[in-house]
């Protein structure tokens, strides 16, 4: 038998070989030997910008999670990142969509374990959907297709106090502007508030400002800056602003000041307050309209009354809602001719009117109700229609005819002296055509004037002032003027038939300063039809 002999070098490279083989049947693709991973089937979330979702998962082994978008973030803490990374087991993850992600677009999630990776989610943001444009003024009507838009009238003059504006409001997600318009429209953006627009009348645009009007094809076009929604609005002109009105060819002073009519309507009479000079205008008061809305205009006859506050100087109370004023207050209107006429008053008391000439789409609009619109919160008639009053008026009814005098006595211990026999010459008394001193504010020419010392009203004494002649109905014995001498009363007496005018209580020096003459006098206190005035100065 042979025996088989190897050389030890052939013996160490069979056994190399041996080890080779030995190490190869060992090796694997997985770098952590023989680990198993097993990934999560794939989800798909959707969502919509600024929304959270969730996502929940089982891992093996640690994990790290990735998002390919930087839209798409994972909550950790208070932070967002676009990785996450955890310990083995059941997960459920927050999945934040950016606020600012608009359009529709997918990001994919990766999980990542010992090395392998794999797509497990698919999160779809959807695309953003605003909401349809919305237009409305701002009481939050709405305006579209369906509800035109009236753009109001302003003045005449380009002062901003005569310029109206006709206010929009766009409710919008996006920014939005006016992509078309009519040239006569002028139109400017708020600086304050987005999405908020004045419009106005173009004077500049060639267009009458005068009249009102509505073309088929004019609109107004809001849209988005991408163009994307829109909405047309159909538009049209109301024309001059309601209350504005203009006249020519006459002379217009009549219009500016409460004027005084006779009882017998012969003519309007006015005073410089400044020179006391008289104006007066015969009746008919004319005069001719010249722009006022669509050329056609009506008149509103308000109802006045005054009162006297100081001599020759009046508060004045309106009511434009009064009725049967038309019945002695003669208005017409032929074309753009406007006549005014008021017939005699016959009564003891006296009237006033105030007329205005306004648009007739403002007479429509408000009849009825004129008082809301003319008259202040205050009550008082609103200085906005100064322009439109043609004339304001209180016509007095007839002055009587009187010659009434007056006789003074001073009632001392019970005893009526004459003024004559007073000692001293303490009082006197002159009509006047013998003025003992000048007084600016007496109100009729049949004036008298007592002068007294002191001592005429100290220690209960009075004075007394009898009225000689008849005193009409209607007229009686009162004080026209002592708004200082707070000291001091007159009243009536009637001694033996005879009608006297009583003045009691002592003026201090301070109130003569403030006030050198008291009058007394018989009038008709409604009406201020004085027959006769005296005034009174006191010496301290």
């Amino acid at each position: 038998m042979k025996t088989l002999y190897m050389k030890p070098i052939y013996l160490l490279m069979v056994l190399t070989m041996m080890m080779g083989f030995t190490f190869t049947a060992c090796s694997s693709d997985d770098p952590e030997g023989s680990t198993t991973v097993e990934f999560p089937a794939l989800k798909e979330l959707s969502g919509n910008a600024g929304e959270t979702l969730e996502l929940s998962f089982s891992a093996g082994t640690d994990w790290t999670l990735s998002s390919n978008k930087g839209w798409c973030k994972f909550k950790d803490g208070e932070f967002t990142e676009t990785t996450l990374s955890g310990k083995a087991g059941s997960q459920t993850v927050q999945i934040v969509i950016s606020e600012s992600q608009l359009t529709s677009e997918v990001a994919e999630l990766t999980l990542t374990m010992v090395g392998k990776s794999q797509v497990i989610c698919k999160v779809t943001c959807q695309e953003k959907q605003y909401v349809d444009l919305v237009v409305t003024d701002e009481e939050g009507n709405v305006y579209d297709a369906e509800h035109p838009l009236v753009i109001k009238g302003s003045g005449l003059t380009d002062n901003a106090y005569d310029i109206v504006y006709t206010t929009i409001k766009v409710e919008s997600e996006k920014t939005v502007g006016i992509a078309e318009k009519p040239d006569w429209i002028k139109a400017q953006a708020s600086t304050e508030t987005p999405g908020v627009f004045q419009l106005t009348f173009d004077k500049a645009s060639g267009i009458s400002v005068i009249n009102s009007f509505n073309n088929a094809d004019d609109k107004l076009v809001i849209a988005t800056e991408d163009k994307k929604q829109q909405i047309e609005i159909p538009v049209s002109y109301e024309g001059l602003r309601e209350d504005v009105i203009t006249f020519k060819e006459t002379d217009l002073s009549f219009t500016q000041n409460h004027m005084t009519l006779d009882h017998n309507s012969t003519y309007f009479s006015v005073s410089n307050s400044m020179t006391g000079e008289e104006t007066t205008y015969s009746l008919p008061l004319t005069l001719t309209v010249d722009q006022v809305r669509n050329g056609e205009f009506g008149y509103i006859i308000g109802r006045v009354d005054r009162e006297e506050i100081y001599p020759n100087y009046y508060s004045y109370t309106y009511d434009f809602d009064a009725t049967g004023l038309d019945s002695w207050v003669k208005v017409s209107i032929n074309n753009k001719n406007v006549s005014l006429d008021v017939d005699k008053l016959t009564g003891d008391t006296e009237r006033g009117a105030i007329v205005l000439l306004i648009s007739k789409d403002f007479c429509d609009k408000y009849k009825g109700h004129y008082n809301d619109m003319l008259l202040d919160e205050e009550g008082y008639f609103s200085s906005t229609y100064q322009d439109n009053v043609m004339v304001s008026f209180t016509q007095v009814p007839e002055k009587k005819v009187t010659s009434l005098q007056l006789k003074g006595y001073v009632m001392m211990n019970g005893t009526l002296t004459p003024f004559e026999k007073v000692p001293d010459d303490a009082a006197m008394i002159r009509d006047s055509s013998n003025p003992m001193f000048e007084y600016a504010d007496k109100m009729t020419p049949n004036f008298w004037y007592v002068s007294a010392d002191k001592s005429v009203l100290q220690n209960g004494n009075k004075i007394y002032l009898e009225v000689v002649g008849d005193i009409p109905s209607g007229y009686n014995v009162g004080i026209m003027n002592n708004w200082a001498w707070t000291n001091t009363q007159a009243t009536s007496e009637t001694i033996d038939g005879k009608t006297y005018i009583v003045v009691s209580g002592l003026p201090t020096q301070e109130q003569i300063n403030e006030q050198p003459v008291m009058t007394v006098g018989v009038a008709n206190f409604d009406t201020m039809d004085i027959l006769i005035e005296c005034g009174i100065q006191v010496w301290l």
